[in-house]
């Protein structure tokens, strides 16, 4: 969970960390910088950029939180009906979850827009993808 309540500070940090880097796309694309994914740092470069983001995300007033689900053991009956299907039921407690993980921030906070990843692991029980925007 990232809590940016400054995005716009943050995101001018985070394009000059790339400018600095010169971290440019080579080819014909439209985005005029290469995208970071920290889980496939592939050169020094990446890793380079990486903490260099790291350091604007440390420096700025933005907050991370996370938690691991272990699906092998959850317990779907704390999460809706019997004859629900588990899909349903993994949804509602990844939201849950997550809206948990944002709460100390949140305090008074209203009109604020929630925005979960693509879940894909959960489409299943009803063959369409979540709106992924929950609003506050």
């Amino acid at each position: 969970m990232l809590f940016v309540p400054d995005h716009g500070q943050l995101h001018s940090d985070l394009c000059a960390a790339k400018e600095k880097a010169k971290y440019f796309n080579g080819g014909p694309r439209k985005a005029r910088y290469k995208e970071v994914h920290f889980a496939e740092l592939r050169s020094p470069r990446d890793a380079e950029i990486s903490e260099a983001w790291i350091d604007c995300f440390l420096a700025s007033s933005s907050t991370f939180r996370s938690v691991v689900i272990e699906w092998a053991i959850f317990e779907g009956r704390h999460f809706g009906g019997p004859f629900e299907p588990d899909a349903l039921k993994k949804r509602r407690a990844y939201k849950k979850w997550a809206e948990m993980l944002l709460q100390p921030e949140v305090g008074a906070l209203t009109n604020a827009q929630f925005y979960l990843d693509r879940l894909r692991i959960l489409y299943g029980y009803d063959n369409s993808e979540p709106k992924g925007k929950i609003s506050i």
